[in-house]
Formats: C-alpha cells, sequence, structure tokens
C-alpha cells in the first residue's frame, strides 16, 4: 500500500515537473528570447567569436542529441537541458556535464526504484496469495468440520430421544406393575381372610358337633364308629343302620363321622389353598421386586448413558462454535488479504506490464546522454560522423 502511495506521489511529481519545463522551454525558446539571446551574442568581445565557433560545433552535435533523445522518449528533462545546453556560456559546459551526470544518476536512481517496486510488488502478491489461500482452506476445512460435529450432535440427539423414550416406557411398565402388584396383594388378603373366615366356620362347626358327643357320652361310639368307618374300605357303602330301636340310642354316628370328616377335608382343603396362595404371593412379591431391581438397574444406565451423550453433545456444539470464531476470523483475514491484493494490483500490474519497456527506455536515454556528454568534452559517436558541417 505504501509502494503505491510513493507511486502515485512520483508521478504527480514527474508530471507536475513536465509540465514546469515545457513552460520554461517556451519562455527559453520564444522570439523575444531567441532576440535577447541573439543581441546578447552580438555584443561579445570579438574575441570570443573564434572560440564560439571551436566549440559550436559539440555543442551543437550535444543540443541535436539531446533533443533527438528528449523527442523519442517524450523526457521534458531532456528537451530542458537542450535549451540549457544551446543556451549555455561558449566553452563552459561544466554545468551541463554535471546535470547530464545528475540526470543519468536520476533515471540510474528510477530504475533501481522501479525494480524494487516490480520485486516488492512480486513478494507481496505471493506472500499474501499464499495468505488468502491459507485461510481460504481453512474456512473450507472449518466448514467441513462444523457439518461433521453438526452430523455427530443430529445422530446423538436422536440416541437421546431414543433413551428418553425408552426409559419412560419403562417408566410405564414399573407404575403397571406397581398397580398389578396392589391389586394382586389385595386380592390375596381378601381371599386369604375369605379363606380364614370359612375355615374357622368348619372348625366352629365341628366343634359344636364334638361337643354335643362329648357331652352325651357318645364320644366312644363315635370313636368305635370311626374306627370301622376308617376299616372301611374306600368305595364303600357304610354299615347299615341297626334295625331296631332294641339298642340305647347312640346318635347319627354314621352320618356324624361323615359330616366331621368331610369337615375336616374342607378345613384341611382351605388351609391347603391358603398355603398355596401365600406361596404365590410371596412369588409374585419376589417377581415384583426383582423386575423393579432390573428395570431401575436399566433406567439407571440409559440416564447414565444419556448424560454422557450430552456431554459429548455440547463438546461438539463448543467445538462448531469454536470451528465457526475460527471461520468467521479467517474470513476477516481473507477479506483483508484480497482487499491488499486489489490495492496494490493497478500499480503492481502497471509495473509488470511496462518494466521491460522503462528499463529499455532508460537504458536509451542514458545512452543518449552520454552520447550528448561526449560530444560536449569532443568524443566521437557513431552520430558524430553523419556530415554536419562541423
Amino acid at each position: 500500500m505504501l509502494k503505491v502511495t510513493e507511486w502515485k506521489e512520483r508521478k504527480r511529481l514527474r508530471t507536475g515537473e513536465a509540465a514546469a519545463v515545457s513552460k520554461a522551454m517556451a519562455v527559453l525558446t520564444s522570439d523575444d528570447a531567441r532576440d535577447t539571446f541573439s543581441s546578447s551574442q552580438k555584443s561579445q568581445n570579438a574575441f570570443f567569436l573564434q572560440e564560439e565557433e571551436a566549440v559550436s560545433c559539440h555543442r551543437a552535435r550535444a543540443v541535436s542529441k539531446l533533443r533527438e533523445t528528449a523527442a523519442k522518449h517524450n523526457d521534458m528533462r531532456l528537451a530542458a537541458l537542450a535549451v540549457l545546453t544551446q543556451q549555455s556560456a561558449k566553452g563552459h559546459f561544466d554545468a551541463i556535464v554535471e546535470s547530464i551526470d545528475k540526470m543519468v544518476s536520476d533515471l540510474q536512481a528510477e530504475y533501481e526504484e522501479d525494480l524494487k517496486t516490480k520485486e516488492t510488488c512480486e513478494a507481496d502478491r505471493m506472500s499474501n496469495t499464499k495468505i488468502a489461500k491459507q485461510n481460504a482452506q481453512n474456512m473450507d476445512d472449518q466448514t467441513a468440520l462444523i457439518a461433521r460435529k453438526q452430523a455427530e450432535i443430529d445422530t446423538k440427539q436422536k440416541e437421546v430421544e431414543d433413551i428418553v423414550a425408552h426409559v419412560k416406557e419403562l417408566k410405564l411398565q414399573m407404575e403397571e406393575a406397581q398397580i398389578n402388584r396392589r391389586k394382586e396383594k389385595v386380592e390375596y388378603a381378601n381371599a386369604k381372610a375369605d379363606d380364614e373366615a370359612a375355615s374357622a366356620l368348619v372348625q366352629k362347626s365341628m366343634d359344636v358337633l364334638a361337643k354335643f358327643y362329648t357331652d352325651e357320652a357318645l364320644a366312644f361310639v363315635q370313636v368305635r364308629s370311626m374306627a370301622s368307618v376308617q376299616q372301611q374300605k374306600p368305595g364303600e357303602a357304610p354299615p347299615p343302620p341297626p334295625s331296631t330301636f332294641s339298642q340305647p340310642y347312640g346318635g347319627a354316628t354314621g352320618e356324624s363321622n361323615g359330616i366331621q370328616s368331610i369337615m375336616g377335608m374342607i378345613r384341611d382343603d382351605i388351609a391347603k389353598d391358603i398355603r398355596t396362595a401365600t406361596e404365590e404371593e410371596d412369588k409374585a412379591i419376589s417377581d415384583f421386586n426383582t423386575f423393579n431391581s432390573e428395570t431401575e438397574t436399566m433406567i439407571s444406565s440409559l440416564e447414565s448413558e444419556k448424560t454422557s451423550l450430552e456431554g459429548e453433545i455440547g463438546a461438539a456444539e463448543g467445538d462448531i462454535t469454536a470451528a465457526k470464531t475460527t471461520r468467521d476470523n479467517k474470513k476477516n483475514v481473507l477479506d483483508d488479504t484480497l482487499n491488499v491484493l486489489k490495492s496494490i494490483a493497478p500499480g503492481c500490474d502497471f509495473m509488470a506490464v511496462n518494466f521491460e519497456l522503462r528499463k529499455a527506455n532508460r537504458e536509451s536515454e542514458i545512452d543518449g546522454l552520454y552520447e550528448a556528454k561526449a560530444s560536449l568534452q569532443g568524443g566521437s559517436f557513431k552520430f558524430l560522423q553523419k556530415s554536419d558541417g562541423c
């Protein structure tokens, strides 16, 4: 950017210089100026006429070469120097030669400056282009990273959603199991109470019959009858009742014994049902507790996995935020770099296109100046070999 500013300033100064030199030439080459210089020359001492003739040829050749070079390269400095050479005091060309040396030095310095500008432009363009490529690539890398992390987040969020749904289903199953367990517990308690009540009624009935036989001293008969009943084979009919009432009434021992036996079996069946129901209740409680424990363990594992996934999602989101920040920073650097390349483009393009031409023109100008200098100092060049009347 600094080189562009310097180049514009040099261009402005040289344009102003060229305009001033043109104006000076117009003044020096006007009719009034020629008359003035002519009158001045006529007023010189006749002693210098001979010297003028001796040096006029060298001066004319120098002036001719300076004008020719100035016209070829449109260089106002050379044109002004030609005018100064033409109007210089007879035989005193030291100032002109010094001006020529100064102009050669300036042209060489301008060449060095052009070369430096060209090399600086090439280096700046190369370095800034490299920076632009690196930042553009880094932006692409960050964009790819963001896409990968976003895909990772989407996948893990889907896993989290599945876990949440699974945990919800397991909790519903636990609630249903708890409801069923409470229902089964109530049913078991009610059934047990009913069975115990029924067993108590049966026992009470048996106690009533037993008390009657005891109170009526029929216990022996009952026992004896029970013994005969016990000796009876399964499937056989009980012994017939007495045919007459000749014997004392011993009570309906057969029927009573059968009722007592049946009631005992009923009581035993009720007790068996209670034991079976209790065993089933205990097993149901054990199964329920096992189901609860396993389900809670599974839920805990799923919740832990969910927490881990959420941590990974948070880390990925952090990576995306960092990548976006990095990408924005790289974009700012890229924009600044492109702006630098854009700002130096006019001056650098001009120098890249015109460097060799400007170099050749300066070399030609320097050759012309050296030839003019040699002419003023009495040297000989090819252009002096022309028939010019000197």
